[in-house]
């Protein structure tokens, strides 16, 4: 069964805050930043009593402003939601713990891990590692959703949620290994350790940094294209 699915019980009400949180950046966005583009691209592009400028301006600030609000509301959203998520149901530490399970040969049939004594003994690269969480990740997703009684729309959002998380917690997992750079070799069970305390914290905080740092570039994407087609509008006759 899919972790955000078992972990999170009441799906019903993860979806409504997304959507809560959704509906309201889409309007903080397109009814603040969206008016004040119409405006600059109007100011720019509209001269005189040109019809087809006008047409034109209203064509190409309404179109990014969709592209804008929808893509920053998203963003926002989801690391929001995923947050939210972790905080009630500790889902990052979840992931984590699944996806060192496998790294390690875990199972039910194997509880002490297939590779878990010589992994710890040996350690493995960075590279090494980097192969195996991703390869992880892959089976977390395979993962079918026992979704008898759950809402076609629950469980796609269940699964956005789920790959946004396990591929979160993979790249928190490298960053902090590259963060201690004399380490050569790594030992699993010691990483594992190291990172289970705070793991949580450490994903909704990279899923932030992720999601900001996407709505600073869309905005400044955006901007610009609206202000070089504004330019371009103002030489139609």
């Amino acid at each position: 069964m899919s972790i955000v699915v078992d972990s999170l019980r009441g799906m019903a009400e993860l979806f409504k805050y997304a959507f809560r949180t959704f509906a309201l950046t889409l309007v903080v966005v397109d009814g603040f930043y969206g008016l004040l583009l119409l405006w600059v691209v109007f100011w720019i592009s509209v001269a005189g009593t040109s019809s087809l400028r006008f047409v034109l301006a209203t064509i190409v600030t309404v179109s990014f402003v969709m592209v804008l609000g929808i893509t920053v509301a998203f963003q926002f959203t989801m690391a929001r939601t995923i947050a939210w998520g972790v905080a009630q149901a500790a889902l990052g530490r979840r992931v984590f713990d699944a996806l060192f399970d496998r790294v390690l040969g875990v199972s039910d049939g194997c509880p002490e891990g297939r590779y878990a004594v010589s992994q710890a003994v040996h350690g493995v690269s960075l590279a090494e590692l980097e192969a195996k969480l991703k390869a992880a990740g892959e089976m977390l997703l395979t993962q079918n959703i026992i979704a008898a009684n759950v809402p076609r729309a629950l469980v796609w959002f269940a699964r956005l949620i789920q790959r946004a998380l396990i591929w979160a917690t993979v790249r928190v997992i490298l960053r902090y290994c590259l963060s201690c750079t004399d380490e050569t070799e790594i030992d699993l069970l010691d990483l594992r350790q190291r990172l289970s305390t705070g793991i949580d914290k450490r994903i909704a905080e990279h899923l932030k940094y992720h999601a900001l740092r996407m709505i600073v570039v869309v905005f400044s994407v955006v901007t610009f294209l609206a202000i070089l087609m504004a330019l371009g509008i103002r030489c139609v006759p």
